[in-house]
């Protein structure tokens, strides 16, 4: 017979709750009491629940852990449970207990005639002939045989329903836990952690790096009728050329004729191949010698050159980030995997959600053959209920179960992965979730069709009537017994996971 858990939440009173009894259809109705929280305690509080009750013809049922609770319903004979995966049709078969009616006080009143009392009368019981008495005590002992053959009896049979798997791929809506939900939203918690790391990579850019001195002869020559010294280090150049200058090698002394002349050696200032100047190039003399001597280079100055070198480019620097902000991103997640009571991370909520310092050790463009970055950032994520999650797919799962099937308790598995088509990033997650449901059975019928019957038969009729993977187990007490209980009512049917 079918039944319906009605969850009672901890603000709940006693309006509220015969309100939700108003909208149950099923005939057997399970009220599930919260695990905090103390309400509808008082004994008058289940009274006007069984009588909405039985106003809808349906029976009721109360789990709880308050035994005030407990007491008041066991009083009134209202069947309780454990927990509501711990159904029994036998729990559900206890006869109301009557109550045991209150004697009424009788009041009297001035002027009531007081009533007279007569003396008992004795009677004389009859006795029975002596002849008689072993037959009534024979008829007696079968009497009490017989009920005793009746009611003393009992079985349980557990069956292995034949299973199918109902499988849904769904998708939800991550939501903060301050908005509204939807019918397909799970609400969510943001995770935030700060880290950081430095990484060293090689750089696969190149640049031309000066690594030669270009080098030749000059020759001074005296501008005037005295002697004239240019001392090392004098620095003569192109004209018009501010960048590139030679330095003299040695000291030239010219003599006292105008028109003397001297030679020198010297090196450009700046390697790099742009010290490679062709003849009659060099033409300045800097600072005052310049006013006394002219400068010439009768051939081109040669040596100068430049090599490749490693540098960082562009795609480097995203490259190095990319594969640093990664691995701080896993570390992240490897930190949110184990996180308290049933909170799980979202998958593909994990990302960077602000770059607190980021330093880079080497410039674009210069020469390095590795560079290394250093970054500190903050990672947020979102993170679920997964009780939350459950009750949601299997919410989503009951409305889709097909007609004349129920599902195996305890058998929803559910896989959690990142959304395809997400409506942005981490926004969604895709559920795709598989359980066990097995056909519905009519089991106080199935007793009273087993009372009285032989276990071999007991089990012919069960594996032709019901949706059993295998023979049923049958357990009789007391064992010897030779047929099931002739009372369907010591006849109990379970499923492998009741009798568990």
């Amino acid at each position: 017979m079918k039944v319906q858990v009605v969850q009672l939440d901890p603000q709940d009173d006693q309006v509220s709750v015969r309100d939700k009894l108003a909208w149950t259809k099923a005939p057997r109705v399970l009220l599930v009491w919260p695990e905090r929280g103390r309400i509808l305690t008082r004994r008058l509080d289940l009274v006007l629940l069984l009588r909405q009750a039985q106003r809808q013809r349906a029976q009721l049922g109360v789990v709880s852990l308050d035994r005030e609770v407990v007491d008041h319903a066991s009083a009134l004979g209202i069947p309780t449970f454990d927990s509501p995966d711990q159904i029994t049709e036998s729990g559900w078969r206890r006869r109301d207990r009557r109550l045991r009616p209150l004697l009424k006080e009788v009041q009297s009143a001035q002027g009531d005639e007081t009533r007279q009392v007569r003396p008992p009368v004795r009677r004389t019981a009859r006795r029975v002939p002596s002849r008689l008495r072993p037959i009534f005590a024979g008829t007696a002992v079968l009497a009490l045989g017989g009920a005793a053959a009746a009611v003393l009896p009992s079985a349980v049979v557990v069956l292995s329903p034949a299973v199918e798997l109902q499988s849904a791929d769904l998708t939800f809506d991550l939501i903060p836990a301050d908005g509204s939900l939807s019918a397909a939203g799970i609400a969510t918690q943001q995770l935030t952690a700060r880290l950081s790391d430095d990484l060293r990579r090689a750089t696969t850019g190149q640049v031309s790096v000066p690594t030669q001195f270009a080098g030749g002869e000059v020759v001074f020559e005296n501008l005037t009728d005295e002697a004239q010294t240019v001392p090392i280090g004098q620095t003569v150049r192109e004209p018009g050329r501010g960048d590139l200058f030679f330095v003299t090698r040695e000291v030239v002394v010219l003599a006292a004729v105008k028109g003397s002349q001297g030679i020198a050696a010297v090196q450009a200032a700046i390697p790099g191949d742009v010290g490679n100047l062709p003849a009659d190039s060099i033409l300045a003399v800097d600072g005052p010698v310049g006013l006394a001597v002219s400068v010439s280079n009768p051939a081109p100055t040669a040596g100068g050159g430049s090599e490749l070198r490693g540098a960082p480019t562009a795609a480097d620097r995203r490259a190095l980030r990319d594969a640093l902000e990664a691995e701080l991103v896993g570390q992240a997640e490897a930190q949110w995997a184990s996180l308290p009571g049933e909170s799980r991370l979202a998958p593909g909520t994990a990302g960077i959600s602000r770059v607190v310092r980021e330093e880079y050790s080497a410039e674009l463009a210069l020469p390095a053959d590795s560079h290394s970055l250093s970054i500190e950032i903050e990672v947020s994520a979102l993170a679920y209920d997964a009780t939350d999650l459950e009750a949601a797919v299997a919410a989503i799962l009951v409305d889709n179960i097909e007609a004349g099937r129920s599902a195996v308790p305890g058998s929803l598995r559910f896989d959690v992965r990142i959304a395809e088509a997400a409506a942005g990033p981490g926004s969604q997650i895709d559920v795709r979730a598989v359980q066990q449901t097995y056909s519905d059975l009519d089991r106080p019928a199935l007793a009273r069709r087993l009372a009285g019957v032989p276990v071999e038969e007991a089990s012919r009729i069960i594996l032709t009537n019901a949706d059993v993977s295998s023979s049923p187990s049958i357990h009789l007490r007391p064992g010897w017994f030779p047929s099931l209980p002739w009372l369907a009512v010591r006849i109990e049917v379970l499923w492998t996971w009741e009798a568990s």
